[in-house]
């Protein structure tokens, strides 16, 4: 049914872009709506084991009295956050599809095309900016209010798996869908869609004539950089051009490179009464989906390193659950073989995305 009802709304925003939309809010707390709203915060993980289906009931009744109030940094905070989510985003953005390979293409195509110096930057648009903008879409007063109030309440914890997009975002996923239906409204009265290329709430410029850019959206950390002497970074991806041949060339961003190593150490320290087995499946788990999101990149030495750290990693933790110590702490189970035969992900193995 929430699928019904999100084409449904998908339709009548296509069909009339001037159309202010009435009576959303009660779609919040549908039980249809806010089980599949219950379903996508499990997805992103931290739910506590006392939050259950059968509490639907109590956020559905918050919200129907007009008594819930978010802030107070819950689950149930985050089950509504994505109850307002699957309703405002068929209205807001009905032909919106997100690429993530296909905008790194599209970015490196114009990297190796385009001179001129190139700006990438997060837009976090202004609150009260970003509520006047909605005004014009939605004419329901409640579903205004309970926007406004989340996003007073401050960001909600970015919980993310690994390999998804690492997209700042303001007021967590809401505050990201707002942004990104703010840069939609900027780029139509923008007349140089060849030049840029936007992943959510990221841009990237380039060779545009930039004053005038940053004029319409003001960017106070935004400046030019000439990609040949600089590198940027753009949907988690570090940036540049190779001089001689003007090719652009990226690869996974340090911080992208951090995080990965911090969840592995994570998931490593103690433990020592799992299985190898056991343990293997923990670590596979953010490797295979960071995996799969960097594999797009032709450069896999970032990728090894972190094979070479995971197998160093596991290595510590098999000496701790067998008590050894000193050179030869490696037991042949934790070997490069060994590990490969238990079924650890090796990143530097993963199969190339394809361009085409």
């Amino acid at each position: 049914m929430s699928g019904q009802l999100a084409e449904t709304l998908r339709r009548a925003a296509l069909r009339d872009p001037e159309r202010r939309f009435h009576q959303l809010y009660d779609k919040l707390y549908r039980p249809d709506i806010l089980g599949q709203a219950f379903e996508r915060a499990c997805a992103r993980g931290g739910r506590p084991s006392d939050y259950h289906r059968g509490r639907l009931e109590g956020e559905a009744k918050r919200l129907r009295s007009g008594t819930f109030r978010p802030g107070r940094a819950g689950f149930g905070d985050r089950v509504v956050e994505e109850a307002l989510l699957l309703v405002l985003e068929p209205v807001l953005l009905p032909g919106w599809s997100f690429d993530a390979w296909g905008t790194v293409r599209a970015l490196r195509d114009l990297l190796g095309c385009s001179g001129g110096p190139v700006a990438a930057f997060t837009v976090r648009p202004d609150r009260d900016g970003i509520l006047d903008l909605l005004e014009l879409r939605i004419a329901d007063r409640r579903l205004l209010t309970l926007v406004r109030a989340f996003l007073a309440s401050g960001p909600s914890p970015d919980v993310l798996d690994f390999g998804l997009l690492h997209v700042p975002r303001l007021g967590g996923g809401l505050g990201s869908l707002l942004a990104e239906y703010r840069l939609a409204a900027w780029e139509r009265g923008l007349a140089l869609p060849d030049r840029v290329v936007r992943g959510g709430n990221e841009v990237v410029l380039v060779g545009t004539p930039m004053e005038r850019v940053f004029a319409e959206i003001p960017v106070p950390e935004a400046r030019p950089v000439d990609p040949y002497a600089e590198s940027f970074v753009f949907l988690g991806f570090s940036w540049h051009k190779r001089r001689g041949t003007g090719e652009a060339v990226f690869q996974p961003d340090r911080k992208a490179v951090l995080a990965v190593r911090s969840r592995i150490g994570e998931i490593t320290r103690g433990k020592t009464h799992l299985e190898l087995g056991a343990m293997v499946e923990k670590v596979n788990r953010p490797l295979a989906g960071w995996g799969a999101y960097y594999r797009i990149c032709p450069n896999r030495a970032a990728m090894k390193k972190i094979d070479g750290y995971v197998r160093e990693r596991l290595a510590i933790w098999s000496a701790r659950k067998h008590s050894r110590s000193g050179p030869g702490l490696g037991r042949p189970e934790v070997s490069r073989t060994g590990l490969r035969e238990v079924g650890l992900v090796e990143l530097g193995k993963l199969p190339p995305a394809r361009w085409d």
